[in-house]
């Protein structure tokens, strides 16, 4: 898997923070892989894919403010 591959399939499930905690590895490892900074081993290759198959668990949360009722 290259590193651009890496990011593509990262983006699909949710910013680099939130796919590093469901991968428990820090926001910094993420970014390194997605840089070619650090080897995308077979297990985190596969790691990633099973996130991607289990889908987002979390939907992001929208921005703006909250309306009052």
């Amino acid at each position: 898997m290259t590193a651009a591959e890496y990011k593509a399939t990262r983006e699909h499930l949710g910013t680099q923070a939130e796919v590093a905690s469901r991968l428990g590895v820090a926001r910094s490892t993420v970014a390194d892989r997605e840089r070619g900074d650090m080897l995308i081993t077979t297990e985190a290759e596969l790691a990633l894919f099973a996130l991607a198959q289990a889908g987002r668990k979390k939907p992001r949360a929208k921005k703006g403010k909250k309306k009052n009722r």
